[in-house]
């Protein structure tokens, strides 16, 4: 009891300054590609909360959000947020405080998410994407019932678990019983490939969630680059939007 009191505390905070920035915007035009690690540091200086990721026209029946991981230098996600953005749908980056533990920060993520379907009208769909431990939070919202339909996608997440996570945070979720209610979409590197996980013993990738899909990313892009633990948005953003899946 005291336990949930403290996160609905720390949640009702939160959520407080969430939903005053949620109409804070990304110029589209401002995700330069030509320097991705400035542009990175300009997205990840946002406050926290949702930031619309601003263009000329963009529907709002179904809209796209990006969820960075732990300790995100923002670079990783501009190439994503143009590729959503070009999409014609609405596009939101959602900046958290990743020194939360997962359970409380999922709760505060559908709580803006909450707040986002009443307000944007005409809204039926969205997309989430959560990288690395960005995804462990998405994942939380997989057996949740919104009013709206929700695909979640996972990218280089540690669903089974994470030795340093689950030391400041004893109560790290078990994802091997979720009962889906969303659409739910495993995108997993290669173990020794992703220098997040590649000294790890095993590869905290791999669980076996009931009714969800797991997608193995290749160890290297087409031109033979290595594809690690940051770029496999990249990928995924190709393989994504080109129908390629």
């Amino acid at each position: 009891m005291i336990r949930l009191l403290k996160y609905l505390i720390i949640g009702q905070i939160l959520l407080a300054g969430c939903e005053q920035k949620t109409t804070s915007t990304i110029s589209y035009f401002d995700l330069n590609m030509d320097n991705v690690k400035v542009t990175g540091k300009m997205i990840q200086e946002k406050s926290m909360g949702l930031h619309w990721v601003q263009t000329d026209q963009a529907r709002a029946d179904t809209i796209f959000i990006a969820v960075h991981g732990y300790g995100s230098e923002g670079y990783e996600w501009v190439y994503a947020l143009r590729k959503m953005a070009e999409s014609g749908h609405k596009t939101y980056y959602y900046r958290w405080d990743w020194s939360q533990c997962p359970e409380p920060a999922s709760r505060m993520l559908i709580s803006v998410i909450d707040s986002l379907v009443s307000a944007e009208v005409g809204l039926n769909h969205i997309n989430i994407f959560g990288h690395s431990y960005g995804g462990v939070i998405v994942t939380g919202l997989a057996d949740d019932h919104l009013n709206v339909s929700l695909d979640i996608h996972s990218i280089a997440a540690p669903l089974a678990g994470h030795t340093r996570l689950e030391k400041n945070c004893p109560d790290y979720p078990r994802f091997n019983d979720l009962k889906l209610t969303s659409k739910l979409v495993q995108w997993r590197t290669v173990h020794k490939q992703d220098g997040a996980f590649k000294n790890l013993a095993a590869n905290p990738q791999l669980i076996e969630i009931k009714g969800s899909e797991v997608v193995q990313l290749p160890a290297v892009f087409p031109d033979g680059r290595r594809l690690g633990h940051n770029w496999s948005i990249t990928w995924v953003m190709d393989q994504y939007f080109s129908g390629g899946r």
